[in-house]
């Protein structure tokens, strides 16, 4: 029999922290050495401005441009196609400018956080063990540039990135399946596989990227139709960066 909480116990409780937690650090490195991965640049390029179509955006007014790289150097495509011009030129002309782009994006991301609402005799549940997904979704990025004078005749140009969007994902990861969660079919807790999948909300900073998430997972062994948390929601926080 399943001792009940009691006056002296928490109703709250933490899935094998030890073992996921470890993880944390190795997850954080893989994603601040994905981050860091960006094709070389020249300095004739705005630093990294993606291929894309942009809405650039100056002192109220409103223009649209392709930006394309070749050879380490940005190109706005300008006046519908007519007028072709190196990007960091372009910025050199205007002391402020802001890019927009809106489109479809992919990220890689992790679930370093699940929490699982109660369920029956359980109490809530915080689960942290190692998983991984991809997710694809709508995304907006803004890169604004702007011109900073140091001394007379000296200037840098500054360059802030940041974004925002919302995605559907799929991946994998692991599990601590206590014996309790599969109706005492084991006399012992395991680790064991599952498939997640769900959609997040992320904002982002550069290509690093932080948010909220709602998924679901679905473990892959002979259990899973025993598992208590078999394809019930969990609401989770989301590491990532941008592909």
């Amino acid at each position: 029999m399943r001792q009940q909480p009691t006056s002296g116990t928490t109703a709250f409780r933490i899935a094998y922290p030890r073992t996921g937690l470890k993880w944390l650090p190795v997850i954080i490195s893989i994603l601040l050495s994905l981050a860091s991965c960006r094709p070389p640049l020249a300095t004739t390029s705005p630093r990294y401005l993606p291929d894309g179509k942009y809405k650039i955006k100056e002192g109220g007014k409103v223009r649209e441009a392709t930006v394309f790289n070749y050879n380490d150097t940005a190109f706005l495509l300008l006046d519908n196609g007519r007028t072709l011009i190196p990007a960091a030129k372009y910025l050199d002309a205007n002391i402020k400018s802001a890019f927009v782009n809106k489109a479809f994006g992919l990220n890689v991301i992790t679930v370093p956080f699940k929490f699982r609402p109660a369920k029956g005799d359980e109490p809530h549940q915080l689960n942290t063990t190692f998983n991984a997904a991809l997710a694809a979704g709508f995304r907006s990025d803004r890169y604004t540039y702007k011109k900073v004078t140091l001394a007379p005749g000296v200037q840098k140009r500054d360059r802030f990135h940041s974004g925002y969007g919302g995605s559907l994902f799929l991946g994998a990861g692991t599990v601590l399946v206590r014996n309790a969660f599969i109706q005492n079919a084991l006399p012992h807790d395991y680790d064991g596989l599952v498939v997640y999948y769900g959609g997040s909300l992320v904002l982002g900073l550069g290509r690093f990227n932080t948010g909220i998430a709602l998924g679901f997972d679905l473990l892959t062994d002979k259990y899973a139709k025993q598992w208590l948390y078999q394809n019930e929601p969990w609401i989770g926080a989301v590491l990532g960066v941008k592909l």
